[in-house]
């Protein structure tokens, strides 16, 4: 599978947000609520986009400590 940075060396594409997507799935980095965030482009190249106002100490997503490299 794809690595992370891989996936947001150039303008993504909705198959390649697709695949981001699926590639959290996969790693079991989904966020807390799927109204909460959703994959999208963004300036850096791929990421989460809040749906809604976000509370200060909410979780917003949870990512496993083996992915943070």
């Amino acid at each position: 599978m794809a690595s992370l940075h891989s996936l947001a060396r150039t303008s993504p594409s909705t198959a390649s947000i697709d695949k981001f997507w699926r590639w959290l799935s996969e790693n079991k980095a989904t966020p807390a609520s799927s109204t909460l965030v959703k994959p999208a482009a963004v300036p850096e190249g791929l990421g989460l986009v809040a749906q809604r106002d976000i509370s200060p100490r909410e979780t917003i997503i949870e990512i496993r400590k083996k992915l943070w490299d």
